[in-house]
């Protein structure tokens, strides 16, 4: 793999996490940066969400492995509950609602020519809002072993996914359209 996309993956990365952060920040304010508050998805996931993109972006079998490992390390072990048998299925259910909207967003509309840039994120919005219901939705009955979650907890995780998806998708969207101007900024030397 280039050189140049591996600046780019860690560039799309950070723009990715900084949309995340930035509109969690807006609505939870310092809340974002506590790991023992839901909140804190807004940097967890925005972290691993973005970092997939980039990964998917700029492909390499190489590094899309070493950074699917690294995906599944910071979701297992993030919390630092993860040794529990609970914390570990919602891990992986949340991780695996972010991940396949992401790889969705990216396999259906990411190369489709004719969704301009910016409107695109708002497609990733849905899909990770609805995937980020069913994820919340599976731990819930699995740990509650009755009755169906609040309509409140249901709004609360579409919340959270919008949001999330619409930072990943507009800080990569704001990348990949200024990514030469960034690269050349940066002084970074592209081939």
């Amino acid at each position: 793999m280039k050189k140049e996309n591996y600046y780019s993956i860690l560039l799309m990365t950070l723009f990715g996490l900084a949309g995340s952060i930035l509109l969690g920040f807006i609505f939870y304010r310092k809340a974002i940066f506590i790991p023992a508050k839901p909140a804190f998805q807004f940097v967890m996931n925005g972290f691993m969400g973005a970092l997939f993109l980039g990964l998917l972006e700029y492909r390499s079998v190489r590094a899309q492995t070493y950074g699917i490992i690294l995906i599944l390390a910071i979701a297992l072990l993030g919390t630092g509950n993860a040794l529990t048998l609970a914390y570990f299925i919602r891990n992986v259910l949340y991780l695996a609602g972010l991940l396949l909207s992401i790889l969705l967003y990216y396999q259906l509309l990411k190369k489709n020519s004719r969704i301009s840039y910016y409107l695109r994120s708002f497609i990733l919005v849905s899909l990770y809002a609805l995937l980020n219901i069913v994820a919340g939705t599976l731990v819930y009955l699995i740990n509650a072993k009755e009755g169906f979650p609040a309509l409140s907890f249901i709004y609360q995780l579409a919340i959270y996914g919008a949001l999330i998806g619409l930072g990943i998708g507009l800080g990569a969207d704001l990348f990949l359209q200024n990514r030469k101007r960034i690269l050349r900024f940066l002084r970074i030397v592209t081939e």
